[in-house]
This record gives structure tokens, sequence and C-alpha cells, in this order.
């Protein structure tokens, strides 16, 4: 039997071009070659050269484009190529000739970073903080008997989304919870699943193990099967009420806790339900929060920004909570007196004016009248931040009806359309400037679910006024930070993809630093999640809501709410 040829070394080999086989050696593998190994330490050489001008250019670029950066790569979801289409989109004119560089260094750190093992669902860094509070995991939930999971997941819901949602009593749920009395008045499975799953949804933003939450129904994205609900729930809240009168002050100490707990939920339930059935809405017959501390002397719950290490802050949850239930009352008295059933038929252009023009002294008294504590520039918490965006988004909403020009002229004219454009688009710039600075504060990876609201509402009214440069800065902050939580919510995904397909729908020229994010997210992102989840979502688009306002009542017949508007426009737009 002849011996069988062997491949000489050179490409292709005489031996392999004889015997017509394919010829295996890998020039690129052959280290008994001189210029391979000149190779290897040329590119050992750049590999160092990328490091420093990684490290130069964090260094020398302006602080926003460092934020917004660093937002996308802390964020474990998002990929090595997203955060080279951001830097392809926002490089300057000094950084353009270092941006192949640095995608290099990025592709490189990804690389060695994805060999570690992710199959870890909670980081060893954050497990060895201390939890704010800790609980047991039995009797309460079947999906993990780890407490120190639990314990993590409540903490992480008690510092981030608590203190502006304040409709459960703290330390009574705690209680009940350490009882492990499934039978127990403040605590029960049912609410502490949907406290973790709450939690889960903030958490899975950071998270090492992304495919537990791939099938989540995420309950931000069902406000459609939220509203089902609500009649039950205004039912339920109509017997505790009934069987549980406001509590007299002469009562024991438990029994006032008790009472408290009671009023805060009814509370609550009020701002849950305010903008999904506020026709049905009538202001609580309940005291509100006591407020046991004076302006210099906060005798207070602390609150520190877990599992972020960091100072104990006063919390100032009473302040808020009864800040936010006088600003809730307004609300609801705008609404109904705007609003003349749940069509969303508004009433007449003139009788607008009216109803907006009494309301908005008492809107301004009320944040001119704040605890100091909580004005603004006091303090920088998130859910004080969280309630100064509620505030200006309130403003947005109300004089969002009026900047679109009227089709026939009426009477009175209180607040002209452009009067009304510059209040909405002033609002609009301070709830970007509050997000700024909660970004740089604490970051945004557990930001509160309201402030997506807060932040889409101020997104809208940007996107209409961007033909004006001074509004250019501040619609792309609200955008990097969209973009970057439209990872964690899939509400935020269709909102991004609404407002991708309004300024098409309307030739709307977008910034463009925004334009290559906005691409990636379409081929990337939405193509492939929309086809497996759809939306249930009355989220309006605020753009077509203030400009279909008139004098003639503002009949809303064509699709505004996002899951009918994507259903319509994004069929269309599919190549």
């Amino acid at each position: 039997m002849a011996p069988s040829k062997q491949c000489t070394g050179k490409v292709p080999c005489n031996n392999c071009i004889r015997s017509n086989t394919e010829c295996v050696i890998d020039e690129s593998n052959d280290n008994r070659r001189r210029f391979a190994l000149k190779r290897k330490l040329e590119e050992l050489t750049k590999e160092k050269n990328l490091l420093d001008q990684l490290v130069e250019t964090l260094r020398s670029s302006s602080n926003e484009h460092v934020v917004r950066l660093l937002d996308l790569i802390r964020n474990k979801r998002t990929s090595l190529e997203e955060i080279k289409i951001y830097l392809d989109g926002k490089a300057t004119d000094s950084e353009v000739e270092m941006t192949p560089e640095l995608q290099e260094v990025h592709d490189r750190l990804e690389a060695r970073a994805s060999k570690r093992s992710s199959r870890r669902l909670l980081d060893v860094a954050w497990l060895s903080n201390i939890p704010v509070v800790e609980v047991p995991a039995h009797p309460w939930t079947t999906v993990t008997d780890d407490d120190g999971l639990v314990s993590f997941l409540i903490s992480l819901w008690l510092t981030w989304s608590h203190p502006f949602c304040n409709w459960i009593d703290r330390d009574l749920f705690i209680r009940d919870m350490r009882s492990k009395d499934t039978n127990s008045t403040f605590c029960s499975p049912f609410l502490v699943n949907s406290i973790l799953t709450k939690a889960s949804l903030m958490y899975q933003f950071y998270c090492d193990y992304p495919e537990v939450f791939e099938h989540v129904n995420d309950p931000e994205s069902r406000d459609r099967l939220v509203w089902l609900s609500l009649g039950q729930l205004g039912r339920m809240v109509a017997d505790i009420s009934s069987s549980n009168p406001p509590m007299q002050l002469h009562g024991n100490e438990n029994k006032r806790a008790e009472g408290r707990a009671i009023d805060n939920t009814i509370w609550g339930v009020m701002f849950s339900t305010i903008f999904m059935k506020p026709l049905d809405q009538e202001k609580p017959l309940r005291p509100r929060l006591p407020s046991d501390h004076d302006d210099d002397d906060a005798a207070d719950v602390a609150w520190s920004p877990y599992p972020r290490h960091g100072d104990d802050q006063p919390s100032h949850l009473a302040c808020v909570f009864n800040s936010l239930c006088k600003l809730n009352e307004l609300n609801v008295e705008a609404i109904r007196r705007l609003y003349q059933d749940e069509s969303r038929k508004a009433i007449s252009r003139p009788g607008m004016e009216i109803v907006i023009s009494s309301i908005l002294p008492r809107l301004q008294a009320w944040y001119i009248g704040l605890p100091k504590c909580v004005q603004e520039g006091q303090s920088a918490l998130p859910h004080i931040l969280d309630l100064h965006m509620y505030y200006h988004a309130t403003i947005i909403v109300l004089f969002g009806l009026l900047k679109t020009s009227y089709r026939y002229p009426s009477s009175p004219v209180i607040i002209t359309p452009k009067k009304a454009r510059e209040t909405c688009v002033e609002s609009a710039h301070q709830v970007a400037q509050m997000i700024r600075l909660y970004r740089s504060k604490w970051g945004i990876e557990f930001i509160s679910g309201t402030a997506v609201y807060w932040l889409s509402i101020a997104f809208f009214v940007l996107l209409d006024e961007l033909q004006d440069q001074s509004n250019h800065k501040a619609f792309i902050d609200l955008f990097s930070v969209a973009k970057v939580l439209s990872k964690q919510w899939f509400l935020m995904k269709g909102i991004l993809r609404m407002l991708q397909l309004t300024a098409r729908q309307m030739h709307i020229s977008l910034p463009p630093e925004t334009e290559p994010l906005l691409r990636d997210f379409e081929t990337n992102m939405w193509r492939q999640e929309s086809g497996r989840r759809k939306l249930s979502s009355a989220f309006p688009n605020f753009l077509l809501l203030f400009r279909r306002v008139t004098d003639e009542g503002g009949g809303l017949h064509n699709p505004i709410d996002l899951d009918q508007y994507l259903e319509k426009l994004d069929e269309v737009s599919k190549p």
C-alpha cells in the first residue's frame, strides 16, 4: 500500500495539488515562520495602545458622552454591537480616528469576558451586601427557597419602588412576612410574589441569567388587562373602607398603625387607577400620613441606594406621600372636568382653556407649597425626583391639549397655542434635567417604572419641537435613557417604536446621534421580539393626542393607543 502523501508546508503544497485534496496548512498559526512571530508582537503592542486610547477617550470626552456610554457598558444586556453603534453616532471629530480602535478594544474585552461563567443568578459582589431587610422565602413563594435571594429582591423593591408608590405599610408588611403566618393581615403569598416579580423586572437589568426572563409577561406592558380588574379593585376598596372606618386618635398604637396602613392602601388605589378610570374616582375620606419630622430634624426611615454602598439619608416618605396625594386630587379634578366620558372626548376648546387656567394656579401653589424637605434642590432622592417629574408631566398633559392651533376662532382665548407650547417645552426640559440628575446620582438600572411614563411624555413633546436646535440635547438625553431602559421593559420598547414610526410618518428629522441607534433598535431588538410578544397597552401617542384636540371637541377616532397604533403602522413599515 503506497504511503499517504504529506503536506509539505507550502500553500497549497505540491502533494495536495497532485492528490487533489484540500491543503490544511494555516499560515496564521504556523509559528515556525518569522513573520507570524512579528505579527503577534505587533498585535500585543496594538492591544496596549488600544487600552491607552480607550482610557484617554474616557478622560477627554464630554461628561454627557461618558455618562451615556457608561450607561450602555454597565448594562450587561447591551451587546457590543450596540456600543459600537453608539460610538459611531456620537464620536466627536477629535475621536473619529480612534473610534475603530475603541471598537476593537471592546470586541476583545467582550470576548474575554464571555469566557467566564455566567451561570450565577446573583453577582457575588452584590450578595456580599447586607440586605435592607432579612425575610424568609418559605412559606410565601414556591419559586425559590433561598432566603438570601428573596431578601435581596424585597430590599430592591423597598429601596427603589416602594418610597414613591407607598401603598403598603413597610413595617407591618415586614413584621407579618417574618411571622411566616400565611393568614396574617398585612402579608400574603400573592402580595409577596407580586413584589418579587416587580423586583425581578428591576433586577434583570444586570442579570447574568437573562434567559430566566425571556418569556416573562411584563406587567408594565399589559395595562389593558389591568384595566379589566379595576372595577373589582374598586369594590374591594369600598368593602375595606366600610368595614374599617378611620381610626380614632385615642386608639392603642397597634390599632392606629393598622388604621394608617389601611388609609395608605386606599389612597394608593386612587393613584393606581387615576389614569385609567379617572371618571370613577372620588377623593378618599381618609387622613394622610402624619409627618413626624420638621424641616430641620428628620426622624424618618433611612434610605440608602441598595445594593450600592452609600450614606443613609432621611427618606421623607410621609412628605412625599402626602404631596403625591394632593397632586393626585388635582389631577382627578382636571380630568373629570376636561373629559366628558371614557371615550376621551374632550370638552370644547374654550371650555378647556377655562378649566386649565383655573387648575394652573392651584398646581403652582402645590409646587410652591411643597414641604421644604422635598422642594426642588433640597434632595435628589429618586422618589423625590419622581414626584417633581410627575408634576411637570401633569403640566405637559394639560397644556399639550392647547398647544395646537385650533381650527375655528372662538372665545375665550386665555391661553394661546404659543404660550401652551412654551410651557410644555419648559416642563419637558425640566424632566430631562431631572433624568440627568437621577442618572448621575444613582444610575438608571433601578429607575422606577413610573419614571418611564414621565420620560415618555416629555419625549413626545420634544419630538414635535426638534426644528429648534435648543431642544436637541434634552431629546438626546431622554432618548439615551429610553434606549437603555428598553432592554428592561417591553413597554419602553413599544414606546420607542411608536416614536420612531411617528417621526417617519410625520417626516420629522431626528438628531443624527439617535438615527444609528434607532436603526439598530429596529433591526436587532424590535423585529426579533415583536414577533414573539404582543403589547396590550393604552399608553397614548401624546404627539397625536395633542394635535387632534380641536375646538370641536377633540374626537379621537384614529388609533393613538400604543398597541393599536403599532398594530396599524408597524405592519405597513415592514420591509
